[in-house]
This record gives structure tokens, sequence and C-alpha cells, in this order.
């Protein structure tokens, strides 16, 4: 069904696209089946408090891996499907990226000092999020960017698929009681850490990349071309990533442990979009440039199979909360079962905005409008978030993020109806 699908759209079989898709959803199978796998192991050893900790942790370490990123992820993976051919051209990319994120990754280092002495949320817990700070160095190296550009993903998810099984088998055997903690931080940040070395090392000898030296000068004035993209990822950011930090502010770690668990089964199924929004987005880069017609006959096909599975996914969390929650936290928080449910519809706005805005807004080259959709929910988002911890409950936490996709999503279509890219009634 999904071969007729392609060929419907006049996508060429014989190309990439079809096996990025696949090695793109198999990398993120693994990535979210196996934290789901190693959740009842970690919440068993640590308690749902010490869970609490560790969650409220990475949640925070996930701001430094955005500013790491600089929109880097969007725009060189452009450039680099682009300029596939031109050796040169990817060698300078690679080390311009790639030494750029190294800089990043020891200025954010001292700020995260810095705030320890500011900030008592971050303070209480500076030696855990030092051990985590090595995620950010490990996003920093990551060339997934890189491999997704070329359409080239298959070492990629071998030598990934290696890692996270080295992975849940050191939790397996290694987190056993509370104290254990630290241990679950250094295992969480290292295994990455070494991955992105080897796949690294793996680009550069498989596509015999030369190192070039950059002056400061260029590597500021690229830092500035994707400047509004890493603003895009600061406001995305907030609504993803501050919930996690509100609950801990106003409702206590354990209250964490219950939203993370909830999360973690959110994440699982919206990601199921992820490897697909990744693949389409240099193919349709690259058609949009040639033929915009068939790139917007693309993407209004997608979005019909996104709604469907959207829909198919919110009816089957909503129905088996009870069942995946028992099964990953076990029967003693009962708490995270609500909020689930009131997160079901969550996977299917997030699939449609990422659609209207990474694979419709950025390919057609309106970033401007795609900054502004996200400014918007943003600042909606946050300020719903923050009345929500003060005011409400955990529940409304929950509200808040699920009511920020939806209007983010209006937004976008609102932009691309003006723009004219194409309309819901065909």
């Amino acid at each position: 069904m999904f071969r007729n699908f392609l060929m419907d759209k006049g996508m060429n079989l014989n190309s990439s696209l079809p096996k990025s898709i696949f090695f793109l959803g198999s990398l993120q199978a693994i990535n979210y089946i196996v934290p789901l796998l190693v959740l009842p192991v970690i919440i068993s050893g640590l308690g749902m408090t010490q869970f609490g900790v560790l969650a409220l942790c990475v949640s925070i370490t996930n701001y430094f891996v955005i500013l790491v990123d600089f929109g880097f992820n969007m725009l060189a993976t452009k450039e680099a499907s682009e300029n596939r051919t031109n050796n040169s051209y990817l060698s300078e990319l690679f080390f311009k990226v790639i030494s750029i994120k190294i800089i990043f990754s020891i200025i954010l280092f001292f700020i995260l000092s810095l705030l320890a002495q500011r900030v008592d949320i971050i303070n209480d817990n500076i030696d855990i999020l030092r051990i985590l700070f090595l995620i950010v160095i490990s996003q920093a190296i990551n060339p997934l960017w890189f491999f997704t550009g070329l359409e080239d993903l298959q070492h990629f998810t071998i030598i990934n698929a290696l890692g996270r099984l080295v992975y849940l088998i050191l939790i397996i055997s290694l987190i056993n009681s509370e104290g254990d903690i630290f241990y679950a931080a250094l295992i969480t940040s290292l295994v990455p850490l070494i991955v992105s070395l080897v796949l690294s090392l793996d680009a550069i000898n498989k596509y015999n990349l030369k190192y070039v030296s950059l002056s400061l000068s260029r590597n500021i004035a690229y830092s500035k071309s994707s400047f509004d993209l890493f603003l895009t990822n600061i406001f995305t950011s907030i609504y993803i990533n501050l919930p996690t930090i509100i609950v801990g502010q106003f409702f206590g770690y354990s209250s964490v442990g219950l939203y993370a668990t909830a999360e973690k089964i959110i994440l699982a199924f919206k990601n199921i979009y992820s490897p697909i929004s990744q693949a389409i987005y240099p193919y349709l880069a690259n058609v949009a440039s040639q033929s915009p017609q068939i790139a917007k006959n693309t993407i209004f096909r997608f979005l019909s199979w996104y709604i469907v599975l959207g829909l198919v996914m919110a009816i089957f969390i909503y129905v088996f909360s009870e069942e995946m929650v028992l099964l990953i936290a076990g029967n003693e928080y009962p708490g995270a079962i609500q909020l689930l449910k009131l997160m079901a519809l969550l996977p299917l706005f997030f699939g449609v905005s990422n659609l209207f805005g990474t694979n419709t807004l950025l390919v057609f080259g309106y970033r401007k409008q795609f900054f502004y959709s996200l400014f918007l929910g943003s600042i909606f988002g946050g300020s719903a978030l923050f009345v929500s911890g003060i005011m409400f409950s955990v529940d409304e936490v929950a509200l808040s993020i699920l009511i920020t996709e939806v209007l983010i999503c209006c937004i976008m279509y609102i932009q691309i109806y003006k723009l004219k890219v194409f309309k819901l009634h065909g």
C-alpha cells in the first residue's frame, strides 16, 4: 500500500527515499523502544522520586542540547543534500558544523556552572547535570544531520542500535537501588558519546572527508545564517522540555516521575512520525527547487496519512493507557494514567505541525513564517505552563501542552493557506 502511495506521488522507488524512511524508522524504533524497556528497571531500581530527579536533569540538559545544535540540524542537512556530490564542500561543511558545536559546548559548560550558583534546582543536582553534560558533547559531534542529508543511514542505524543494546544491558545490570542514580546518569550520557564518536569517524572515512580549517569570521557568519532556526528550536523547547521543569519546581520529584512516565510513552508514539519527516525533508528540498507542484502534492497526500495514523494512535493510547502504565511503572503509580489520557492526541498534532512546519514552510523557504508560528505558540505555551504550575495541578500542565500543540498546528496552516501552498479542500 505504501509502495502504491509513493508511486502515486511520482516518486522514484529506486531512489534512497524509501531506504531513508526505513532506516530512520528503525532508528527511532530503537531510540524509543529501548527506553520503554529500561523504564520499568529504572523506576523499580531508583524509585519514582529518584527517577523524577533523573528525568528533571535530562530535561534541563536537553536545553543545552538545543543550544549546541543552533539550528544546524536543519540548515546543514539541507546543504548536505543539495551538495551531496561535492566532496570539498561536504568536507568544509562537516568540520565547520562540528567545530562550531564543540566551541558552543565548551561555552555552555561554563554557563551551566554559573547557573548552579544562582538557580537552586540546578545547584541541588549539579553533580548529575555535569555527568549528563556528556550528552551535549555527544550531540555536538553526532553526524545524523550529515547522513540524513546524504540519505545514507544504514551504518548510522546499525551503530546506533549496537549502542542502544549496550545501554540496555548496562542499565539492567547496574541499576538496582536509589544510590545508583549516578550510574544511571553516566550510562545515559557516556554510551551516546562513544556512539557519536564512532559515527563521526565512520563519516570521515566513508566519504573521505578532509579537515578544513575555517577562520573565526566564517564560523560566525555561518552561525548567523542559522540563527532564526536556532530561535525556533528554543521556542519549541519551551513547551517540550519546560513542562518537566515546571512540574519539578511546583509539584516535586515524585510528580516529575509520574509525568515523565506518561511523557515517555507519548514520546514513543510521537516519534513514529519523525523518521518520515526526517527522510522526506531532503527529498522535498530537492524536489521543491525543481518542481514545486510535485512537492506540494506529496505534502498534501502525506497529510492524509498523518491524520489517519494520529487518530489511530490516539484511540490506542486512550483505551490502553492503564495497561501501558501498569506494564511500565507498576500499579503503585495510577496518577500517570490520567496524564497519559490527557495527552493522547499529542502525537496527532505533533505529526501534522511537523509536516506543516519542517516539511512545508522550511522546504519552500518560508523560515520567517515558521519562526512566527513557533514564537506565538511558545509564548502561549510558556505562559499557560507557568499559570498551570502556580494555580492548578499536573493535569492542567499536561492539558496546556496539548492546547499549545493544537494552536501551533492551526497557526502554521493559516500561514500555509495565506502563502497558497495548498488548501485542505484540495
